[in-house]
């Protein structure tokens, strides 16, 4: 039976506490910054592609520091940086208002009343325009921007939170972090279902019958490798049938591998062979 990698999800209390320190202090700061910018930058679509990677960065960032922390938790970052977001759209609206007006912050406009009042002021008189009539987007053409834009802050936060923290493994033997190698080989697909089967059945000496690429020529088999640099425990491999660039199909994922198997998904293996 395979055995497939899972995040053991355990939390420390220094690792749960730095990664929301961090991350509120992030939000507190960059949801500021992050509103000067939008009241200086007229562009629409800039103004779009600032959104999301302000929204992805602060997502990288929560992830980052649990993983310093050792949070082996994707689902409780990725609630962190959605708290994070929250956090972070409050402070925005907090300081636009201020940005627009080109005056000095004071203690007073972060007060929720004080929020409340001048956006709702900002809502009915509108603060920039697009198009050639030069009129102010407000009123109900402005609540759907609004909205989207706090959609992709908070889900590009915990989505990117998320898929950051995942893209690394854990070893719970060392207590340590490792990146996977991914497109360690590429294969031909082949036609045998049988040979398919015998691989998902932990065969993995079938891998050599297919055909070694120098580079993905599409379709192709990726296989990437997660390599515990310190010990024999934690050693796992995926095989991703690829179609395209875009477009792909995981037949294993993450599964572990013994150390006498890594031969056959190493592309060290033709030279072990010689």
């Amino acid at each position: 039976m395979t055995k497939e990698y899972r995040y053991s999800n355990a939390v420390s209390l220094l690792g749960a506490v730095r990664v929301i320190f961090v991350g509120l202090i992030s939000s507190v700061i960059g949801g500021g910054a992050y509103a000067y910018a939008l009241a200086y930058i007229p562009f629409v679509y800039v103004r779009l592609l600032l959104t999301i990677g302000w929204s992805l960065g602060l997502g990288w960032l929560v992830a980052n520091q649990g993983m310093k922390g050792n949070v082996r938790s994707p689902l409780l970052l990725a609630t962190v940086a959605v708290m994070c977001a929250l956090v972070a759209l409050y402070f925005e609206y907090a300081v636009y208002v201020v940005a627009l007006v080109k005056d000095g912050l004071d203690w007073t406009d972060f007060l929720p009343e004080t929020v409340l009042a001048r956006n709702t002021a900002l809502l009915e008189q509108g603060s920039w325009s697009y198009g050639q009539t030069g009129e102010p987007v407000r009123g109900d053409d402005l609540k759907p921007i609004w909205i989207i834009e706090a959609i992709i802050i908070i889900l590009f936060s915990g989505v990117g939170a998320h898929m950051f923290a995942a893209e690394k493994v854990f070893c719970e033997h060392c207590k340590r972090w490792y990146e996977g190698r991914l497109g360690e080989q590429y294969l031909s697909t082949g036609d045998d279902s049988a040979l398919w089967d015998d691989v998902r059945n932990g065969d993995l000496s079938k891998l050599t019958q297919l055909e070694q690429f120098d580079g993905p020529e599409f379709p192709c088999l990726r296989v990437d490798v997660y390599r515990c640099p310190s010990c024999q425990d934690s050693n796992y491999y995926s095989l991703v049938k690829l179609y395209g660039r875009h477009k792909k199909e995981y037949i294993v994922k993450m599964v572990w591998i013994a150390e006498q198997d890594l031969p056959f998904v190493l592309n060290e293996q033709s030279s072990g062979e010689d």
